[in-house]
């Protein structure tokens, strides 16, 4: 094949002109059968002529010729890849990376397969090993600033992120990706401004206005946010991404277009798993907000068994973290700080911590609200510096104890630097508590919990995107997590447990001033009344909850599960609250 051939070749793969390239290739190969790169293109040809198992078995014939033959491996690889068929893939790519150490191509269809499979450490090294071979390759910086975002590192990633701004400053993906990190660091203007400068230079590129509709919507500006998933839908009539949090945003009053939409897509077989998963979670969403329990039960129970069959998660996965975690608790609780050791720091953290949609976000609009506390929403802090030490697979000494201090706080201060408070609230920090008062004896925690139906009701009904969720896709697993969870928690040992501010959610909502009043005084903050108005805090909600924690106060949402009690199974309805036991004959708050 000529120089000519190829250039040729490389143009109509680049001008999408496939079957032009199908119709060339077979008139080449007539006289030359065994010319493996025509084949080559011509199987990449019909894989994108929707004709993947045409181009499976012409790279196979490719490969019984040649076993050795890279870019086909390669090019195989990626067509496995894109039919989730992600062992043969890996395998293939594995294959080619042994003969060629320094294939790009391999490495970086290899790097993108595993940040799908979501192996976000594995996927940023790979990402690496692309760059140190080409550091100009915009493709695998914008691979590797999505994995460092993935993994918690938003400066870093906004590091890549400006870097590849410079090789392409008009870059659309670079765009969005730096808005991502700068949002993950709680710049909001200068993360809207990255979106709308990417939507200018890519204006149907649904993404970025997933990522502006998110970000309007964690500032209140609902209006704005549900423009963007407007325009979302418009110009992909089938995101399910785009219908959930249009969904979210509004109450369904009627069965018009919207819901409609939404009807139609929840039984098209065509759409993919994961899409019609959103949709379904959309329609059950919008059948509750009109009173159509039973409809609303079918589609949240379809939502969740389509993302359970999505994933690996097994509930023995957690009951054996929280064995590791109860086993290492009492050692790490043993390691005393010394105060002359601990080097200091002007932020203090105010942790809110429980399960998952146990009123957290209101605690945090409550707490919030005070002049001198600033929200800092769900951080990944506490696992990603402390998980190996709570379940053993680091050493528990007080060197790991006190490196786990210094990395946490000296990251909250360059993220919030010149505040006093800043609040965390990660829910499932509860399983960390020992580390938390051992390395910080100065934090205070809040532990939020609620009535044991509406919560677990609350987790199944709602979509959510972290694979650590997976426990809520099914009602037996919920419940079983949530004994787990009640459990470790009862069994904190005094006087670590008395330390803690238990907020018992439902007398929140029903004596809202006396109870935010303890809540202010445990922090050792002077009163405020803005403490009693949450509704009217601007600061950023980065939650699920981040539209109902907007309106004032309200009772009842820890009802709402009973509409489906009838549907629920005994395991669910028979859930006591383990607390009440502990804390019989005793006030909440600290004891």
């Amino acid at each position: 094949m000529g120089e000519i051939t190829s250039k040729l070749l490389n143009k109509m793969l680049e001008d999408r002109k496939f079957r032009l390239l199908v119709k060339t290739t077979n008139k080449y190969l007539k006289s030359n059968p065994k010319a493996y790169p025509l084949m080559v293109y011509q199987a990449i040809a019909l894989a994108n002529l929707g004709e993947p198992r045409k181009a499976a078995l012409t790279f196979g014939k490719i490969l019984n010729l040649d076993p050795n033959f890279v870019p086909a491996l390669v090019n195989f690889g990626a067509l496995k890849s894109s039919l989730g068929e992600f062992e043969e893939a890996t395998r293939l790519f594995d294959r080619a990376l042994l003969l060629n150490p320094k294939d790009e191509n391999a490495l970086f269809n290899l790097g993108s397969l595993r940040a799908n499979l979501g192996k976000w450490p594995q996927a940023a090294h790979t990402f690496g090993q692309v760059l140190s071979l080409n550091p100009n390759k915009v493709e695998a910086i914008i691979g590797l600033g999505n994995c460092l975002i993935e993994l918690g590192e938003a400066d870093k990633a906004q590091n890549v992120f400006v870097k590849g701004l410079r090789l392409n400053p008009s870059s659309a993906d670079l765009l969005n990706g730096l808005g991502m990190a700068l949002r993950m660091q709680s710049r909001y203007d200068e993360a809207i401004l990255c979106f709308e400068l990417a939507m200018k230079n890519s204006p149907r590129h649904t993404d970025i206005l997933m990522n502006l509709g998110t970000t309007l919507g964690d500032l209140g500006d609902f209006v704005e946010a549900r423009v963007a998933f407007e325009k979302a839908i418009q110009i992909s009539p089938r995101s399910g991404s785009a219908h959930i949090n249009l969904a979210y945003l509004q109450t369904f009053t009627s069965r018009g277009l919207q819901f409609k939409k939404l009807s139609d897509l929840a039984v098209d077989k065509t759409l993919d798993r994961h899409q019609r998963m959103l949709i379904c979670f959309a329609l059950a969403k919008a059948l509750d907000d009109l009173q159509d329990h039973a409809a609303a039960f079918h589609y949240y129970t379809e939502a969740n068994r389509l993302q359970a069959d999505s994933g690996s998660y097994q509930v023995s996965q957690d009951r054996e973290l929280f064995k590791s975690l109860s086993d290492t608790r009492t050692r790490i609780l043993s390691v005393t700080l010394k105060k002359t050791d601990l080097k200091m720091f002007t932020v203090n953290p105010i942790f809110i911590v429980g399960m998952p949609r146990s009123g957290t976000s209101l605690v945090e609009q409550i707490v919030s609200s005070h002049p001198n506390v600033i929200a800092g929403g769900e951080l990944d802090l506490v696992s990603r510096f402390g998980k190996s030490i709570c379940d053993g697979s680091t050493e528990i000494s007080t060197e790991a104890i006190r490196s786990f201090r210094e990395l946490y706080l000296s990251k909250l201060a360059e993220r919030y630097s010149g505040v006093d408070f800043v609040t965390d609230k990660m829910p499932s920090n509860f399983r960390f508590i020992a580390l938390i008062k051992s390395a910080m004896p100065e934090a205070r925690i809040i532990h939020t919990f609620r009535n044991p139906g509406a919560v677990c009701w609350s987790n199944y009904s709602r979509y959510f995107e972290s694979p650590g969720m997976r426990f809520s896709c099914s009602l037996e697993n919920l419940c079983e997590y949530y004994n787990l969870y009640t459990a470790f928690m009862s069994s904190i040992p005094d006087p670590t447990f008395n330390e803690i501010y238990h907020l018992d959610y439902e007398r929140l909502v029903l004596e809202l001033e006396p109870e935010a009043r303890n809540l202010i005084s445990y922090l050792g903050l002077t009163w405020d009344d803005l403490c009693l108005r949450p509704e009217l805090n601007t600061g950023p909600v980065k939650s699920a909850s981040n539209s109902q924690v907007r309106r004032p106060v309200y009772q009842g949402s820890s009802e709402a599960w009973l509409h489906y009690r009838q549907w629920l199974p005994e395991t669910l309805i028979g859930l006591r609250n383990t607390f009440d036991v502990k804390f019989a004959n005793k006030h909440l708050g600290p004891i």
